[in-house]
């Protein structure tokens, strides 16, 4: 049998496979041309005709961001390049159209894809260490995070946070990341996209959580630390703010912004970090231990009294010295310190089950260098979850 004129003449494999291929290609180029449009169509704004909508079609579109897409995968078009439809375009302000802004402090200014893969969205979150965009993959319609910092930022964290991830990579209950590295002038990381934090869903439950919440997210929290302890790092920067719930499993706990996390032993040798004094503080002040404020390295233990005073602020509303103000950042640390060192296990619990106060002496007795029994832990909330009669079906506040 002679292949038709439009396939090409291959005489070592059977004609089938001829139609098979191009099957797959013609597939492929669908699916490339659907995500584009549906890309396009998240840019126009069906309620006002653009002033230009004589000069440029929908198909107009759509064939000059295949084309720029082809260039800058073959390496004609640079990562920085902007891909514009129209110049006159450039000063659109919609931060979810086709065309590219030119402003040099914004990373979507000069960027339009990241890794070849990734369009950039809208902005979610801008914070001392970067900025964060929604973002779409071309090839799966996969919606994830895109995490942006200057190359030349004094503490640049996204390059550490990055080879943490990796390291954590396949534990239960991670932000997987996708892609990392640089885009212009910028260090970028592409993880999974989650929300809402707990901070949010505690803003939406009147700020505070029944019981029964409060110890489904502490045994979360106790396992997903455990984890990352068991991979030889302790996290540094524990708030509600960076403990979300994913988007797909809404009661599944997840802990984000892994930057300022740091090894506290040698996983080849098992040999642990010296102890050290004058630390500068790391992390929320609220929330760290009263070690750390006392300046000495954070370990294993100090993570576990944050959980402990986030599970507080969770169930009490808030926490006694949050409202406490001073004239300069050092003065309100030392006044924070004090209102912890002053405050005892039984104030600070005062009306509440005996359980949180017995986490919070177990933590404080800690070693440096000894390992919590995160059993013990879980077990204490999970017996008064149980006596409390509380069932085991995930259902939170906000549900």
């Amino acid at each position: 049998m002679t292949p038709p004129w439009w396939l090409p003449i291959r005489h070592a494999k059977p004609d089938y496979l001829y139609l098979y291929e191009h099957i797959n290609l013609l597939v492929h180029i669908a699916g490339l041309i659907v995500n584009q449009s549906l890309a396009i169509l998240q840019g126009i704004d069906f309620n006002k005709k653009p002033k230009n909508a004589k000069k440029r079609g929908f198909l107009t579109q759509l064939f000059c961001v295949l084309y720029a897409e082809e260039r800058y995968r073959q390496g004609e078009l640079s990562a920085s390049a902007t891909v514009c439809v129209n110049p006159k375009d450039n000063d659109n302000k919609d931060s979810n159209s086709l065309p590219c802004q030119t402003q040099a402090a914004d990373p979507k200014a000069q960027i339009c894809y990241v890794g070849n893969t990734y369009r950039i969205g809208r902005q979610i979150r801008k914070g001392t260490f970067g900025v964060v965009f929604s973002s779409t993959s071309i090839i799966s319609g996969e919606v994830i995070a895109i995490k942006f910092e200057d190359v030349k930022a004094k503490q640049p964290q996204i390059g550490h946070e990055a080879c943490i991830y990796k390291t954590l990579a396949g534990g239960t209950r991670i932000p997987r990341m996708h892609w990392f590295g640089t885009e212009s002038n910028y260090n970028a990381m592409a993880i999974d996209l989650l929300r809402p934090s707990l901070e949010d869903l505690f803003n939406r439950c009147n700020r505070q959580f029944l019981l029964k919440t409060t110890l489904l997210l502490a045994d979360q929290l106790i396992s997903r630390i455990e984890y990352i302890h068991s991979k030889s790092f302790i996290y540094c920067d524990f708030k509600p703010e960076n403990v979300m719930m994913g988007i797909a499993n809404s009661n599944i706990v997840y802990m984000i912004n892994f930057g300022t996390a740091k090894a506290y032993c040698d996983p080849q040798t098992s040999l642990y970090i010296p102890y050290r004094e004058n630390k500068s503080l790391t992390g929320t002040s609220s929330y760290v231990s009263i070690n750390t404020h006392l300046g000495i390295e954070q370990s294993r233990c100090d993570n576990m009294e944050s959980i402990r005073y986030i599970m507080l602020y969770f169930y009490c509303g808030s926490l006694p010295w949050q409202d406490i103000t001073a004239p300069t950042l050092k003065q309100k640390y030392n006044s924070i310190m004090q209102k912890k060192i002053t405050t005892t296990i039984e104030d600070l619990c005062s009306g509440i089950p005996d359980e949180f106060a017995t986490f919070l002496k177990y933590t404080r007795i800690l070693r440096f260098d000894q390992k919590p029994d995160y059993s013990y832990l879980r077990k204490i909330f999970r017996d008064l979850f149980t006596r409390r009669g509380f069932h085991l079906d995930y259902v939170f506040d906000w549900i």
